[in-house]
């Protein structure tokens, strides 16, 4: 026997759109004010490593709608992020400038 097996999450996410745009008069391609996150590294204490912090900078972004359907933001000014980068026994980070992207709805738990 075979079930049908709703897909709560999406549905989930697609509400979420609805009501927030409903709730805020916006639409899709609205600016926004958002904190979004963007990354620093900083030399730890004994000055042999680095870490990576994340952090959230308010700034403007353009809302937009992914191939689902699902709401996300994407920030009009280009953040710092790194990756970390190996050759051999060498590790550094290195950067990059891109456009951060926040994705609305996610941080919940579905049982």
């Amino acid at each position: 026997m075979t079930y049908i097996i709703p897909d709560i999450k999406a549905d989930y996410f697609l509400k979420f759109k609805e009501v927030f745009l409903s709730e805020n008069n916006l639409q899709i391609g609205s600016s926004i004010i958002w904190p979004f996150d963007y990354e620093k590294i900083s030399t730890n204490y004994d000055g042999r490593g680095q870490s990576k912090y994340v952090f959230q900078k308010e700034c403007e972004g353009i809302l937009k709608e992914d191939a689902s359907g699902f709401l996300y933001a994407e920030s009009i000014e280009k953040l710092p992020f790194y990756e970390l980068k190996k050759q051999g026994r060498k590790e550094w980070y290195g950067s990059e400038y891109r456009h951060s992207i926040h994705k609305f709805g996610t941080g919940f738990l579905f049982f």
